[in-house]
């Protein structure tokens, strides 16, 4: 259909319109069409007021590549209920400034929106904005807002006007009170828990380590672009059959997904080389494939992908490619890669496309196997302790024939405090000899004091005396 813009637009199924004898007259939300357009010889008009899904409008908007001041404040949500004052206001103007007459309002309205009412508590309010708000300022500040209060008990009941798409929840509630109360009287203050850094999986761990290890090997890191267009793929002696094709690019050179990374790479040689005589570069990320017809399936996505690292090494002097070669394997080798890598000097055709004027051999390692291989072989990782142990020495005559092990595990058991106990000196004098033990003392979720660790202590040296008949000579 032709727009009011005059070009015409080719619509979908995804795009709403407005109809007249089911033909299109408008398309919705966002321009009416050039067949309904109003001249200076118009007399009746028939005036439409509605309300349209904000997502919608959106998507219609981007698909047409069509903006408009339409699109624009329908996309952002605007109320159902403005509607019908909108179409009086509109009504009113005309009855008073062109001596309109109305003859006829129809309206269509199944299910109205009604405002949506939020529950929450002051605790959770000024947990979350860490103030000290009553319960008179929140209700204040909420009904200055147009929001509609009431209060059960220690809950909150907030009518949310239909006016505010954009309040859904309580933490939206909040940063309205924020706002208003002001971000400068919030104190900040630091959280009162532990704070411990995220863990990282076993693969995040290995892509950090193999990072470092190719920037120890001299590499640089680069990152280049996901979308590609068929020039680039065309220079590296490829094709962009089996790329995906993006329905609504940026532009014609972002037109494909890219399903192999050294394009983008040898692109990032050709700008280095015209600085530097040498250099080594790598880059990681992903390779996105299609899936072929046979092997889609509803629950799976449409695409499969390959996490890869690939590298480049330029030198334009061509009388070491044979050594660069060799060192490229040895590399390799060093990263324990070697089954995963492929290897492959660049041919002179795709070098002279790219304007490149010296050799460039290439590597990949497909990253999910290798992280999964080496994962394996990298011993448990524990958390380290968050509270210092407390060690005292004890040391007591005992039989020579007498075996220590029996003392040191009653010792452990006495108490779930006693994190450890280690024999560091033994002293033999004729038929007895003389044993040190060191006893660390731990709690993993504080930090115990000499105080806590006295009874302990006592019990220890009881225990020794009473069961094993020892001759304790001191503790430290």
């Amino acid at each position: 259909m032709a727009t009011l813009d005059d070009k015409e637009r080719l619509l979908s199924n995804d795009n709403l319109v407005i109809t007249a004898s089911d033909q299109p007259v408008a398309v919705a939300g966002i321009m009416g069409g050039a067949s309904s357009e109003i001249s200076d010889t118009t007399t009746t008009l028939i005036l439409e007021a509605a309300n349209f899904n904000n997502f919608a409008i959106r998507k219609s908007s981007m698909s047409l590549g069509l903006r408009s001041e339409a699109s624009l404040r329908f996309e952002k949500g605007l109320d159902p209920n403005l509607t019908a004052k909108a179409l009086s206001l509109a009504v009113t103007l005309l009855m008073s400034e062109a001596d309109a007459n109305v003859t006829e309002v129809a309206e269509y309205y199944p299910l109205p929106t009604e405002p949506i009412t939020i529950i929450t508590t002051v605790d959770f309010i000024n947990n979350c904005l860490g103030a000290k708000l009553t319960v008179q300022e929140i209700l204040r500040i909420l009904t200055t807002l147009g929001f509609g209060v009431g209060s059960n008990k220690d809950a909150l009941q907030i009518t949310v006007p239909t006016s505010r798409q954009d309040v859904v929840i309580a933490e939206d509630l909040i940063e309205e009170i924020a706002r208003i109360y002001g971000y400068e009287n919030i104190k900040p203050t630091l959280p009162q828990k532990d704070l411990r850094p995220v863990s990282l999986t076993s693969s995040q761990s290995e892509d950090r380590l193999l990072r470092d290890n190719l920037r120890l090997l001299g590499y640089d890191e680069v990152y280049s672009y996901s979308f590609i267009g068929s020039d680039l793929y065309n220079k590296a002696g490829r094709s962009v059959v089996e790329c995906l094709e993006i329905v609504n690019p940026l532009s014609d050179d972002l037109k494909f997904i890219r399903n192999d990374l050294i394009p983008g790479l040898l692109s990032k040689v050709a700008l280095n080389s015209h600085n530097y005589n040498s250099f080594k570069i790598f880059e990681i990320g992903k390779e996105i494939h299609p899936k072929h017809e046979e092997l889609k399936n509803e629950l799976d996505a449409p695409t499969t992908e390959t996490l890869v690292a690939v590298g480049a090494v330029y030198n334009v002097d061509n009388n070491h490619l044979e050594e660069t070669y060799r060192k490229i394997k040895g590399e390799i080798e060093y990263l324990k890669a070697e089954k995963d890598a492929e290897i492959n000097v660049i041919n002179e055709k795709v070098l002279k496309n790219f304007g490149i004027k010296g050799p460039v051999i290439t590597w990949k390692i497909k990253l999910d196997p290798y992280f999964k291989k080496h994962a394996s072989l990298r011993p448990e990782i524990k958390d380290a302790a968050v509270t210092t142990p407390i060690t005292e020495d004890i040391s007591f005559y005992v039989d020579e024939k007498t075996a220590v092990g029996e003392i040191i595990k009653t010792i452990k058991g006495l108490s779930k405090l006693v994190s450890d106990v280690e024999v560091f000196d033994v002293y033999h004098e004729s038929d007895k000899k003389s044993v040190a033990l060191t006893v660390s003392y731990s709690d993993k979720d504080k930090q115990l004091s000499t105080l806590e660790v006295t009874p302990i202590r006592e019990n220890i040296i009881k225990m020794l005396e009473e069961k094993f008949k020892l001759e304790v000579r001191k503790t430290i």
